[in-house]
């Protein structure tokens, strides 16, 4: 349905300054009295229309459902070979994002101070005009390097768009955030095998699965697609039927769907991985022509200066031993010993470290790499895998800074700063190298994300203007100067490049399933308006009209490397993955317009062949091998960019205790704080059917809680549903008592994401956030809610 104009001055008197649609504009879109005489008149015109879900990053392709021209029922694509028909909780709940009575009708620009909540309507003209006129001057001025964007990690031809932007202006400071990985895995992975991209993980094919915390049946990854693979995982024979074992302090639910939870004590994982290796090395388990020829620093060796280093053999095998790491751990050493041998015997086993949310734990990775490479589980059937480009057409070269211009706020080729996202404020903030005047913020809210808020509150108080592309009035966009919305995710166009996933190339591509019924605009198509605003330069790096012929040029490279397919059925998938394997290539389309619509029709594009060990592929290391000694690593400690000295014992994986905020005899419990597979990587909190079906462990709804193991629970006089507080060195919040046996006795927890202040009427806007425990002051890895230590009392 399309608003006019007269409708939209109808109903600005009912709405927050008439900026949102309210109860008003819900009637509309969801008139009873249509709806009452649409059932009367029988069945309706029936359509389905293909799209991808918005919900989170993963791209699952979907199927919606039409009745007269409004969507009715979202579905997984089953042609789409991530989601094959399915689809998590949030994708199923897609339709209260379009239809959420809270949305922005258009843009609108602030009156008054920041977090004020004072704005005034006005048109697209003049909001292209303010951003453009804004950009010419910062420009003029020669500090277009102040610009900064900060957007969702999008690796199809829209965030190649925010890459080629802002080259195309001349500002280095591009941070795009992945929302479902573990930043740390992605440094591990290029200083032990040189590659800058996440792994992807081959559960489908493996026998045994050790997981280190990592919610695999959760909030992580690609949730459809990785619940997909876990019961093909588990639906083998019994004599290969998989097997998972579960490493956390917390009976999360990927810990109970697994064959064996072990507890272990928080923090402590990279040690129990390298405990797992000093048994398989110890005991020659490992696979020794893999680890001979395809690896470097096993052994004692001495470099070219004639200087001796340590292996990692000898050196896990003397600073790790099972009665060490089974005190740091609180793991039994019989436990030790025998998971260390199922891995090692029940091939193809992959070990998987990725802790979420945001725990960085870049040791832990390390460690983790190591043991897939004892037995020889890398970029093999069954183990990591190395993830392949989608064949894009490449973008317009653009004029690149002159080689003085300024560098970029937060250094992304220095260890010291591999976490970006909690360097990011610090940068703001002391205004270290150069202020930051601009700021754009697309499809991400810094809140929601497991850093402090107080360090965003007041870097975002900080910038002089800032620009949100944000449909909804979330708590980024409360200290912008100007809200320009966006589609929802089901008008719009949309590409999409799943993360590293299979291996193989796969990309989603949809046309809008429904016109947009507000006066909102694609950021795409703002961004190319607004760089043809800008000047020449900018018009010839980014020349395209609209959001569909970006699509259609940046296809053509797909269509011109003749390989893959358009989405398909499983059957059709293989017999193209068998052809290709012999050399043999063919398409059901003759020319490039046959491709497009087909592409159109069926939701996307992908390869299903992947070559496994291709080791000029999987190792671009200076070895050219898997590096237990990563020789990147050596070069940027003595470089001074990373881990202080350097010496052999922080070049290998190794193992460092946690630094706990608080005293233990003042902060007796260790926090740890969760996501949720029903909110991880949300954007939009005002969802209430999310609200209803929050987890699946717990009875809980409309409510934030902490889990309490009961025998402290009884200690402490906490009951059930009891409110108490949770106080740490730097803040306390108020929260409801869960009691729950599955959680170690010196552990909390507390789920993240349920606090959605400003978001809506639906939102828990009250709810208790562990990011309040946290603050600005220190290191950027003290920031993090998971090494915290708290106490908790009645209310």
């Amino acid at each position: 349905m399309q608003i006019t104009r007269r409708d939209f001055l109808a109903f600005s008197g009912f709405t927050l300054a008439g900026i949102t649609l309210g109860e008003w504009g819900k009637s509309q879109i969801l008139s009873k009295e249509e709806y009452k005489d649409a059932l009367l008149a029988g069945i309706g015109k029936e359509e389905f229309k293909l799209s991808i879900c918005g919900q989170c990053p993963a791209g699952c392709g979907i199927v919606v459902r039409l009745v007269d021209g409004y969507p009715r029922k979202i579905d997984g694509n089953p042609l789409c070979p991530l989601s094959r028909g399915k689809l998590c909780p949030k994708g199923q709940n897609g339709l209260q994002v379009l239809y959420d009575p809270d949305r922005l009708v258009g843009p609108v620009k602030r009156i008054g101070e920041k977090r004020g909540n004072q704005w005034e309507k006005i048109s697209w003209e003049e909001a292209v005009d303010i951003v453009t006129n804004r950009l010419k001057e910062q420009k003029e001025n020669r500090k277009a390097h102040q610009l900064l964007v900060l957007t969702q990690e999008n690796r199809g031809l829209s965030g190649n768009l925010w890459e080629q932007f802002t080259s195309a202006y001349g500002t280095p400071n591009l941070v795009q955030v992945n929302l479902l990985r573990d930043p740390g895995i992605l440094w591990a992975h290029y200083l032990m095998q040189g590659i800058q991209d996440y792994p992807a993980y081959d559960i489908e094919n493996a026998r045994y699965v050790l997981s280190f915390g990592t919610p695999i049946l959760e909030g992580w990854y690609s949730p459809t697609w990785m619940q997909r693979m876990y019961g093909n995982f588990r639906r083998k024979k019994p004599e290969t039927r998989g097997k998972l074992v579960q490493i956390e302090p917390r009976l999360s639910p990927s810990a109970a769907n697994a064959d064996e939870w072990i507890g272990v004590n928080p923090g402590t994982e990279a040690a129990l991985a390298l405990g797992l290796a000093y048994t398989i090395m110890k005991e020659g388990r490992y696979e020794e022509n893999f680890v001979r020829e395809r690896t470097f620093g096993f052994e004692d060796w001495t470099d070219k200066q004639g200087q001796e280093h340590i292996g990692f053999k000898n050196w896990v095998l003397q600073e790790y031993t099972t009665e060490t790491v089974s005190k740091i751990t609180g793991v039994p050493i019989v436990t030790i010993i025998r998971l260390a041998r199922e891995f090692a015997e029940l091939k193809p086993a992959l070990a998987i470290g990725e802790k979420r949310p945001n725990s960085g734990d870049f040791n832990l990775q390390m460690a983790v790499l190591a043991l897939n490479a004892l037995v020889g589980g890398l970029d093999s059937k069954g183990g990591t895998l190395i993830q392949r480009e989608v064949p894009f057409k490449k973008f317009p070269t653009v004029e690149p800074p002159s080689s003085n211009a300024p560098g970029a706020i937060i250094d992304k080729s220095s260890l010291a700063s591999w976490e970006v996202f909690p360097h990011l404020t610090d940068a703001i903030l002391e205004e270290k190298p150069y202020p930051v005047e601009i700021l754009f913020v697309d499809k991400i809210n810094p809140f929601s994300n497991c850093y402090p808020i107080g360090d965003w509150a007041q870097a975002l108080a900080k910038i002089p203007f800032i620009v949100s592309f944000s449909p909804f009035l979330d708590e980024t966009s409360q200290y912008a100067d100007l809200i320009l919305p966006d589609h929802t995710f089901l008008e719009k166009w949309q590409d999409v490049v799943p993360y590293p996933t299979f291996g193989s190339p796969c990309l989603g591509v949809c046309q809008p399933a429904v016109e947009s019924f507000l006066d909102t605009k694609d950021t795409v198509e703002l961004i190319l308006e607004i760089s043809h605003k800008l000047d020449e330069e900018m018009q010839k790096g980014l020349p395209w009209r609209n959001h569909s012929e970006l699509l259609q040029d940046g296809l053509r490279g797909v269509y011109e490397s003749r390989r893959g397919m358009v989405f398909g059925s499983p059957f059709q998938g293989a017999w193209m993955r068998q052809m290709e394997k012999g050399g043999w290539w063919s398409a059901e389309y003759s020319n490039f317009e046959e491709f497009w619509n087909q592409i159109l029709e069926k939701g996307g594009w992908w390869d299903p062949l992947y070559e496994y060990q291709r080791w000029e592929r999987a190792f671009q290391t200076p070895s050219g091998k898997f590096e237990f000694y990563s020789q990147a690593l050596e070069k940027l400690t003595r470089d001074g960019q990373a881990r202080g000295k350097s010496s052999d014992s922080v070049i290998l994986p190794f193992y460092e205790a946690p630094r706990w905020q608080g005293e233990e005899n003042l902060f007796p419990f260790y926090l740890n704080v969760f996501e949720l597979l029903t909110f991880s990587a949300l954007l939009n909190g005002n969802q209430p059917y999310l609200y209803e079906h929050i987890t699946p462990h717990l009875p809980v709804q409309w409510q934030s809680w902490v889990e309490i193991h009961p025998e402290q629970a009884h200690h402490l006089g906490i009951k059930e549903d009891d409110w108490v507080w949770v106080e740490s060195i730097l803040g306390k919040i108020k929260i409801k008592a869960k009691l729950y046996p599955g959680t170690l006795p010196e552990v909390i927890s507390i789920p993240l994401g349920l606090s959605n202040s400003g978001n809506g009427r639906w939102s828990l806007e009250k709810a208790a956030n562990p990011n309040r425990l946290t603050s600005g002051n220190g290191k950027p890895s003290d920031k993090n809610p998971s090494y915290l230590r708290v106490k908790l009392y009645k209310a």
